[in-house]
């Protein structure tokens, strides 16, 4: 529990060493700050991205470079974020479709301790 600036933080599950912790303000929240907050995913976006993802994956079961690449440009003709949130490679894209895996969790990077002690923040 923090009682960080007079807000009360719970975790609902032991959180190991090396994950981070997120604290949602809610998708409108991101709307109300300017141009930064328009280009952060939301979850329609990733959701969208899944979609496209199983499409491409139902059709192609193993695109290269250049068709997940034109693929993700053609998607950022229409919508930048969900541009944002498709993979880069076909390795990525492997990666992401390999597990059944949405993509809203392969996005998520587990830090080593280093890197939490060297870059990481304790609210408390």
């Amino acid at each position: 529990m923090s009682y960080h600036l007079g807000h009360d933080f719970v975790s609902t599950r032991d959180i190991e060493a090396g994950e981070e912790i997120f604290v949602s303000y809610g998708e409108s929240w991101l709307d109300g700050r300017g141009d930064w907050g328009s280009l952060i995913p939301r979850e329609a976006d990733f959701e969208t991205g899944d979609q496209i993802t199983k499409l491409l994956k139902e059709r192609v079961s193993a695109p290269d470079d250049a068709i997940v690449s034109l693929i993700k440009d053609i998607v950022a003709l229409f919508d930048d974020r969900t541009s944002s949130v498709l993979p880069e490679t076909s390795s990525e894209f492997s990666d992401t479709t390999a597990n059944g895996e949405h993509l809203a969790w392969s996005s998520i990077e587990r830090r080593s301790m280093d890197w939490i002690l060297e870059n990481g923040q304790c609210l408390d």
